[in-house]
């Protein structure tokens, strides 16, 4: 954009003409980064206390502007790690994304959280998760043999038994199960009971 400016300039009686033109180009303001995680909120759901589970979660910057370089952390609980950073170190610009794996190991039973962040050195470059999950110890299910005395262990991969499972529970910790708690021992142990 131009404009022509003109003016009159009288110097000791004589008169001078100044012409001159003036360019100039608004320059609009980048819009800042705009970070944010995706699966969000996330719960692993139940898992036994010692196994794991890990979820890839990517992080997309949806604004104007990069980043800057990011840190990836997971403040919180402990059953909470990061296995695989492909965001930490990085400056994600415009449009880009990156992904970040986080596994839940938890160590007791109990429900737990913590929140995964990505922070970059732009104040607005800021996104947090959610994450949760619960640590559950192993059901057992015992039962005998009314004839041999045999006592029998078996646990349940976590699952909790429960009226689903048990329809009645005799004399000399004898059980009867539901067809439910028969599928479960055959799928997770090999069992099977008629």
């Amino acid at each position: 954009m131009c404009e022509a400016v003109r003016r009159t300039v009288t110097v000791a009686g004589a008169v001078l003409v100044v012409s001159a033109s003036v360019a100039g180009t608004a320059m609009a303001k980048a819009a800042p980064p705009v970070l944010a995680f995706s699966p969000a909120p996330y719960d692993y759901q139940q898992i036994t206390v010692g196994q794991a589970a890990s979820q890839v979660f990517t992080l997309k910057n949806t604004g104007g502007s990069a980043s800057a370089d990011l840190a990836v952390t997971v403040p919180g609980a402990a059953a909470f790690t990061v296995t695989a950073d492909g965001c930490s170190g990085t400056s994600l610009g415009p449009g880009k994304s990156c992904t970040v794996t986080v596994r839940f190991k938890p160590a007791a039973a109990g429900s737990v959280s913590a929140t995964l962040t990505a922070a970059g050195k732009k104040s607005a470059a800021t996104a947090t998760d959610v994450l949760s999950g619960t640590g559950t110890v192993p059901g057992h299910l015992y039962w005998t043999n009314v004839f041999s005395g045999t006592v029998v262990e078996a646990a349940l991969c976590g699952r909790a038994l429960g009226s689903r499972w048990i329809t009645r529970i005799g004399t000399g910790r004898a059980v009867a199960l539901t067809d439910a708690g028969r599928e479960a021992l055959h799928k997770h142990l090999g069992l099977v009971i008629g």
